[in-house]
């Protein structure tokens, strides 16, 4: 778009750390310990540590996303709701995915649902995306 990617850090920092927030809990929840041949934060320290140290990833992320002074106070508010809700997809999809690990046999739909939910977290990305790419496209053309 143009635009001064220096204007977006605390923007692209609050989404990481969101983010790094929802892989940690996954990790807790699918029990990862390692991931690409190295241990995951679950696997070094136990699930205590990982729990706390997710969630204050998240509260990190939410709090920055509040001082996001490049976005007007209604496109805070839109992303705030986008992360809200993508969330509480992830919450689903995790509550899903271990109901169906009691399960003998998951059909396809089962298992793509928690696949389509967990895809929340990359979809709130380009959304978020799209809303600060039209602000700066507005930007620009003033």
């Amino acid at each position: 778009m143009g635009g001064k990617p220096e204007k977006n850090k605390i923007l692209g920092t609050a989404m990481t750390l969101i983010t790094a927030s929802g892989d940690i809990h996954d990790d807790i929840i699918d029990r990862s310990t390692h991931k690409f041949s190295r241990k995951t934060l679950l696997g070094k320290y136990g699930k205590d540590i990982a729990l706390l140290a997710g969630d204050a990833l998240l509260i990190q992320g939410v709090t920055l996303l509040n001082h996001c002074d490049d976005l007007s106070i209604e496109q805070r508010k839109t992303v705030g709701d986008l992360v809200a809700q993508s969330m509480f997809e992830m919450i689903k999809a995790e509550s899903i995915e271990t109901c169906l690990w009691k399960k003998q046999e998951i059909t396809a739909k089962e298992y793509f649902n928690v696949i389509s939910l967990k895809g929340s977290v990359a979809e709130l990305h380009c959304r978020i995306g799209g809303i600060v790419g039209h602000l700066m496209r507005r930007l620009l053309m003033i």
